[in-house]
């Protein structure tokens, strides 16, 4: 059985978000309380901790008698999975597979706030919506025991719709449409902005598409990630077509705009957001999901729609982390391409495609493309690896005029980023035969707007 997540933002009350930020700094100093349990008995008595033993000791912790029995579990599991993940590193590098530092699992902040994880889900419906019944902490098993008594006998005198009384101040919330039909395993409260506002993510179960998908074999889609065009595709048989990303770029420049305006606002605190920051945060990072999302959708609708095997898309693990560094070029132009370049999260679209080629049986390949915009498709050029620290001699053919126009050695104009998609292909499957795209070239790009 496969798992999948859905989240949203919460609009709460602000008794529940009074609430849900006390039961969040509890789970924060309960995981650094069961942290340091494990940590003491690994450090000095040179022993292991387990989960159940943690767990028991720990039964008569304040910060685990605050928050429900299933929330503290989960608090102390994850101190028990971290600890798990610091010895598979041990194991790891004594037998040769990793090389890098280890450390032991760190205390999070004084100030911090922690997810709140709830295995055991209980829906029921309420006023005609399905929604979600979470289970109280003790502390509000405790308080709220009074104000139960008040509701039960305002409701037995009908009283109780007009008190707006809330029954034991349940933890209540409105499943979403899509997985209303779904079986929800797991919730996960997690606190944003230093718990200023909260996400809240629904895990369910999800069936597979059929393996009896039909395919052409040999068939393959290359893409190549961009800016303006977002990701230009080429398939085997020469289509091609391009998701725009000009307004993606757009809607970025306008939120670095007014976040600009908005930090020279609050100078006096710089580093503390005010609301109107987080709200455009929160705007900018749920526009750019949708829009990533719907890309990588559009883009696997086209490949099962043509029964395409197999996707290819070109990766270069740096091409974001260090921005433009060319020396001839001004720093003013450097910067502009750096914030357009480098604040897009491409890997965002990268992993959605990986995600939904899983979730289709599309076999999903990660091709490194140096060099891919330089070359020649239709020249037949080599296309050697970059490789740090060497000095690479290229004698390419042609060239790019500009950023969209690519000129071959014969004098042919092609769409540059259409070149770098078919030598991305090209690099990925050497020793496949392209004459039939040779000899009749490939069509001019559609362009495809998201919506």
């Amino acid at each position: 059985m496969l798992y999948k997540t859905m989240s949203s933002h919460l609009s709460l009350s602000e008794e529940k978000n009074v609430l849900l930020t006390f039961l969040c700094r509890a789970a924060k100093n309960l995981y650094n309380e069961a942290l340091y349990a494990v940590r003491q008995a690994f450090i000095y008595d040179g022993t292991y901790l387990s989960y159940g033993e943690n767990e028991k000791a720990l039964q008569n912790s304040l910060n685990y008698r605050i928050l429900n029995s299933n929330m503290a579990q989960g608090v102390v599991r994850e101190v028990d999975e971290a600890m798990s993940a610091f010895f598979g590193l041990i194991r790891a590098k004594q037998a040769g597979r990793y090389h890098g530092p280890i450390h032991l699992p760190g205390y999070m902040r004084k100030d911090g706030y922690r997810a709140i994880e709830i295995s055991f889900v209980r829906t029921i419906w309420r006023n005609g919506k399905l929604c979600l019944d979470l289970p109280r902490s003790n502390l509000v098993r405790h308080v709220s025991r009074y104000q139960e008594e008040i509701y039960k006998s305002a409701k037995r005198q009908g009283y109780a719709e007009t008190m707006e009384l809330e029954n034991g101040q349940h933890l209540t919330f409105e499943v979403p449409k899509p997985i209303q039909d779904k079986v929800i395993k797991e919730v996960r409260i997690v606190p944003k902005f230093q718990a200023r506002m909260f996400e809240i993510q629904y895990v369910y179960e999800w069936e597979a598409e059929s393996r009896d998908r039909e395919i052409i074999p040999g068939t393959s889609l290359a893409i190549d990630l961009g800016v303006n065009n977002l990701a230009t595709c080429v398939d085997s048989d020469g289509s091609s077509f391009i998701i725009d990303g000009k307004v993606l770029k757009s809607r970025n420049q306008l939120y670095h705009k007014k976040m600009a305006r908005l930090s020279s606002q609050n100078a006096k605190t710089p580093e503390t957001l005010t609301r109107r920051q987080i709200a455009l945060i929160m705007k900018r990072n749920d526009q750019v999901k949708y829009y990533m999302n719907k890309s990588a959708r559009m883009i696997v609708d086209y490949v099962l729609k043509h029964k395409i095997a197999e996707i290819i898309i070109g990766n270069n693990e740096d091409f974001q982390s260090g921005g433009i560094s060319k020396q001839s070029l001004p720093r003013r132009i450097k910067g502009q391409i750096n914030q357009q370049f480098c604040a897009l999260p491409l890997g965002q679209l990268r992993n959605r495609l990986e995600q939904l080629s899983n979730d289709y049986r599309i076999v999903f390949t990660l091709q490194e493309e140096s060099y891919t915009s330089q070359a020649s498709f239709y020249d037949e050029d080599e296309i050697p690896v970059f490789e740090k620290g060497t000095e690479t001699k290229t004698g390419f053919q042609g060239r790019r005029v500009h950023r969209g126009l690519y000129i071959t050695k014969t004098g042919m104009s092609v769409n540059a980023d259409v070149n770098a998609a078919f030598n991305i292909m090209k690099k990925s499957k050497p020793n496949t035969s392209f004459e039939k795209i040779w000899s009749r070239g490939a069509s001019t790009p559609l362009r495809l707007r998201v919506v």
